[in-house]
């Protein structure tokens, strides 16, 4: 039987965040399905080049910014549900 697996399936495998039995399908199904593993390659090899980015922190204005949006939506929130 064939399974499908999503990209979603794969980064969690890719992470170790799957339970020991849909690991050992993702497994057997990677050594027998070439289109899978050129899939899951793929994403080995993206999750390789974001782990070799330096992030930078937000610049404060953006930072001050959210923070604004964020306070304007929660009293707008407030008043919505006072009523």
């Amino acid at each position: 039987m064939v399974k499908d697996f999503t990209q979603e399936d794969l980064v969690a495998f890719i992470y170790k965040d799957l339970d020991a039995g849909r690991s050992a399908e993702i497994k057997s199904a990677l050594a027998s399905n070439w289109k899978l593993k050129e899939e899951y390659n793929e994403l080995v090899e993206s999750l390789g080049v974001l782990n070799k980015m330096t992030l930078r922190s937000p610049h404060p204005s953006s930072i001050q910014l959210i923070m604004e949006h964020s306070r304007r939506t929660a009293a707008e929130q407030e008043l919505e549900t006072s009523y």
